[in-house]
């Protein structure tokens, strides 16, 4: 087969560079003339079919009438004396460059069978692949899949001739028609019949040439157990098809589970993109990447922001691969990509109002007349499916939260620490999220999240800020003091929540009232 595949291949490769060597004889009628030469056979086969084959007209049945159908359509093809036939040569070479290059990208297609047989592909089953001792071994096979094809037919005729066969007894008759088991060679006792002389050696059935005695018994025997064999084949397929639902049921859960999965996380950067997370303007991206000073932490921020508008968001717009053919794209590069054509989306492009999902649907089909109500029950039974599926993510998402996994006001902050403008903290205080230490009655250490406004900046460096926090009233316990102040370190900006209850002073804004 890979041998036929690569002479069917460069003939595509051919015809797609020069339309009109499909009106070609020689080109055409020479395309397996490597396989004539090589195997006598197959020459000897097409030289009856092309120029020896006989058929009769529609309408006759004459002998006499009869006529080299074949050689006569070759010979109209490639050799045209109508008038009308001749003006469509133009239109058939371009249609053949067309019909040739869809043929190469079917065959050249990864995802297919032929693409296995293919040389120029490497395929590990093609001509160029395979020894010289496989090949020896194939000679003489057969290669195509008649006989399966055979039991599948007599199969399907069972069933559609005789109207209360079950499959059992159709896929029995099948397989006897197949092998002759009941055959009694009726052609032989037909008279007056053509080629009666070759009739006379036809095969009677295995049952036939078994003993009286034999036949009898087994007639006996399947009446006998005819019943309960037949009850105990309904009990193995009803088994099979719930086997098979349940099968069909936990890869739809898998994929449910799935879809859910990727919501989740979709949710977190739906979330930041009206957050101090998200660069909303070029220069503001140009500002945060200048102040990262590792690869590592640029390659995490301008992923972040990417990822924020194109699974976030569902922008397929924004999509860019982080490698390429082995080749990593730079930060420079990624940064032009979201200055350059991610952030000006959202001139264009509407915000969802909730992070994409991709649930298993029904296909878009064209409609024609009004939608049947099963249909408008199907695409509404999968609306509430689609919105208790986001239910249950946002739960979800809250019982991970709850157990330290994941953390929506760490998600939502800016992605390099705060640098504050004194000037402006007199009219704005900034809100700040600080964790705080406790003693309790029992001398039990505890640290909790306390929530106040930064109102001054005494002195801020390239590693920690000096402020004064007036805190909120329900974070104050009796005898506090109202203002307090604290050095707020660089280091200990916004980490994750796993390390956070282990880190006295940790701080970042207060965004309560953006979590959902």
């Amino acid at each position: 087969m890979g041998r036929v595949i690569d002479l069917v291949y460069d003939a595509f490769v051919a015809i797609q560079a020069d339309g009109t060597l499909i009106l070609d004889y020689d080109f055409m009628m020479g395309i397996f003339g490597d396989l004539q030469t090589e195997l006598p056979e197959f020459n000897t086969y097409m030289t009856w079919y092309f120029e020896e084959k006989e058929s009769n007209p529609i309408g006759s049945s004459s002998k006499a009438q009869r006529v080299l159908s074949v050689d006569k359509g070759t010979e109209m093809l490639f050799y045209p004396t109508e008038k009308q036939n001749m003006q469509t040569d133009d239109m058939c070479s371009t249609l053949a460059a067309g019909l040739a290059s869809c043929l190469i990208l079917e065959l050249e297609d990864p995802r297919k069978a032929n693409s296995d047989y293919l040389s120029v592909k490497g395929g590990k089953y093609s001509w160029a692949k395979v020894s010289d001792a496989d090949k020896d071994a194939c000679m003489g096979m057969k290669a195509v899949n008649d006989p399966s094809e055979a039991v599948f037919a007599t199969f399907t005729e069972a069933l559609s001739t005789a109207g209360r066969v079950g499959l059992d007894g159709a896929a029995g008759q099948g397989q006897a028609r197949y092998n002759n088991d009941m055959g009694r060679a009726h052609e032989s006792m037909v008279s007056g019949r053509r080629g009666k002389e070759q009739d006379s050696n036809a095969m009677i059935g295995i049952f036939h040439q078994l003993a009286e005695e034999l036949t009898d018994s087994l007639i006996v025997t399947g009446r006998r157990h005819g019943k309960a064999t037949r009850q105990d084949f309904n009990r193995r397929l009803r088994l099979q098809e719930e086997k098979s639902e349940q099968k069909e049921k936990l890869a739809k859960e898998k994929k449910l589970k799935a879809s859910m999965e990727d919501f989740m996380n979709a949710s977190y950067l739906h979330q930041q993109y009206n957050s101090p997370r998200c660069s909303m303007t070029a220069a503001q991206a140009f500002r945060e990447f200048e102040k990262l000073t590792s690869n590592a932490a640029r390659y995490r921020y301008l992923k972040e922001q990417i990822l924020i508008r194109y699974v976030g968001l569902g922008w397929e717009e924004a999509y860019h691969p982080w490698s390429k053919g082995g080749y990593i794209y730079t930060p420079n590069e990624l940064l032009q990509h979201l200055t350059m054509v991610v952030i000006p989306l959202q001139r264009k492009l509407r915000v969802p109002e909730h992070p994409p999902m991709n649930l298993p649907t029904r296909p878009s089909l064209p409609t024609l007349g009004t939608k049947a109500s099963d249909i408008v029950d199907m695409d509404l039974q999968s609306t509430q499916q689609n919105t208790q599926l986001r239910i249950d993510a946002y739960k979800e998402r809250e019982r991970l939260e709850e157990e330290g996994i994941g953390d929506q006001l760490s998600e939502l902050q800016q992605f390099s620490w705060k640098i504050f403008d004194g000037s402006k903290l007199k009219s704005s205080p900034w809100g700040i999220d600080m964790l705080c230490e406790y003693v309790d009655d029992e001398c039990e250490r505890t640290y909790v999240w306390c929530q106040g406004k930064v109102v001054e900046l005494v002195r801020q460096t390239d590693t920690e800020a000096v402020v004064k926090i007036k805190w909120n009233e329900a974070c104050l316990q009796p005898g506090d003091p109202k203002v307090t102040r604290h050095v707020l370190k660089k280091s200990k900006w916004n980490p994750q929540k796993k390390d956070a209850w282990k880190t006295k002073g940790a701080w970042r804004e207060d965004l309560l009232h953006m979590i959902k």
